[in-house]
């Protein structure tokens, strides 16, 4: 077995972020931008579509605005009836940031956005079947990436997931070993020892042997993903990490 006792090896702990401790709080279209900036640029943006109220979407980002201090001294207001659409809830509310942001003034940069009406009683929208959320699960992420590591906790969160966070292979180890998880998002480029090993150590440990392993890694040659399943990998993920993919790899029984 593998010996992670830390004396003499030169690497400071890392802590471990309870979920109730974390700055909060952070908006979730925040989670996803971090989630999807390379895909952007790509064309590869991920749409969760749902039935959304316009009204709430627009009084969400004016809330928004109040909140960052972008409107000390103007007056913003949002007047008008509900009215339920089919899309995706976070862009509706990012075209309304864009467009009030960009807005020159009291009767400058005036604009119209058209949405077609969802007719019917919300509950009549098509809801596909991928976009329902996997079944609560304690999840622990390991990713030496502060930023990247909220993001993805944040995100599992808004799922209803309960996560714990370790910024090393060391402390995830440790972590997996006191509680352990009934699924693990392991970066396999890690400091102290990388995820391959930590695969291979929980795999070898009775109390994690049935904890569903997910490695997170920027690369995806096919012989990456192969010694990802030699170390005992259930699931591959290349960053930046597709939500749909994520929930698709956390449906799984």
């Amino acid at each position: 077995m593998f010996d992670d006792a830390r004396l003499g090896s030169g690497l400071a702990p890392s802590v471990v972020v309870p979920p109730s401790s974390r700055a909060r709080p952070v908006p979730l279209s925040q989670v996803d931008d971090l989630l999807n900036v390379s895909r952007a640029s790509s064309g590869k943006i991920a749409l969760s579509r749902d039935s959304a109220d316009l009204r709430d979407i627009d009084e969400r980002a004016v809330a928004a605005f109040r909140e960052a201090g972008r409107i000390a001294r103007h007056e913003l207001e949002v007047s008008g009836k509900s009215a339920v659409v089919y899309g995706d809830p976070t862009r509706l509310e990012q075209i309304v940031w864009n467009l009030v942001a960009s807005s020159a003034g009291p009767g400058k940069g005036e604009f119209t956005v058209r949405f077609p009406v969802l007719t019917g009683s919300p509950s009549d929208a098509p809801r596909p079947a991928d976009a329902l959320p996997p079944r609560p699960r304690r999840i622990l992420v390991v990713e030496d990436n502060p930023d990247a590591r909220e993001a993805l906790a944040l995100l599992l969160e808004s799922w209803g997931h309960h996560v714990e966070q370790a910024g090393d292979g060391l402390t995830g180890l440790e972590v997996a070993r006191a509680r352990p998880p009934d699924v693990a998002l392991v970066d396999v480029g890690l400091p102290g020892i990388d995820g391959y090993t930590l695969a291979q150590e929980l795999r070898a440990t009775p109390a994690c042997a049935a904890v569903r392993l997910i490695a997170l890694t920027g690369y995806s040659r096919s012989s990456d993903r192969e010694r990802g399943h030699e170390a005992g990998f259930d699931a591959y993920l290349v960053k930046p990490v597709d939500p749909d993919q994520l929930r698709q790899a956390l449906s799984h029984d």
